[in-house]
């Protein structure tokens, strides 16, 4: 005997329930008992929901790219203020650096709780570990700046120079896969 599956993605796990009685109703002769509607509809469920697919992939490819743009505009919003950082003050460069920090731990925080499909995590945690480098990098340039200290600010700027490589690269590999979905 040969039971009739709708396909998955047009119908509700209730429709699906109700298809499921339905057919247990036209084949009730035939099987005469062997399945329970819940039965039946526990072992199609799963199925059903399997057939959907994709949700976690389409989430992802609408949720990172405004992430990524942000991540990107405050890369160069970062590289402009160091630019034109002769102009301010130790005060002013550390609060600004603060700020910077802050906005990453932000987008950080943002990619950390999207869920990526399983071939992009590795991806993503790569990601947001450079995230975490380059936010505490920033974070020690803006106490160096507050505190006049030239030596710690060569440190920390190395620091966020080699931190922000592993992010650049980090956030186009992840970016690229992303768009291959």
């Amino acid at each position: 005997m040969r039971i009739r599956v709708p396909r998955a993605s047009a119908l509700s796990p209730l429709d699906l329930e109700a298809e499921a009685v339905s057919q247990e109703e036209h084949y009730s002769g035939r099987i005469r008992g062997s399945i329970d509607k819940r039965t039946l509809v526990s072992l199609l469920l799963p199925l059903a929901l399997a057939g959907c697919g994709g949700g976690a992939e389409e989430e992802y490819k609408e949720g990172f790219p405004s992430i990524n743009e942000r991540l990107v505009a405050l890369g160069q919003d970062l590289g402009g203020s160091v630019a034109n950082a002769g102009g301010s003050t130790n005060q002013e460069l550390g609060d600004r650096f603060d700020d910077y920090a802050q906005e990453l731990g932000d987008l950080q925080q943002q990619l950390d709780e999207l869920e990526p499909p399983d071939d992009l995590a590795e991806g993503q945690d790569r990601l947001v570990s450079a995230m975490g480098e380059a936010q505490g990098a920033l974070e020690e340039l803006a106490n160096a700046a507050e505190q006049g200290d030239a030596d710690a600010a060569r440190r920390a700027t190395a620091q966020l120079v080699a931190s922000s490589r592993e992010l650049r690269d980090a956030r186009r590999t992840l970016e690229g896969a992303v768009q291959d979905l």
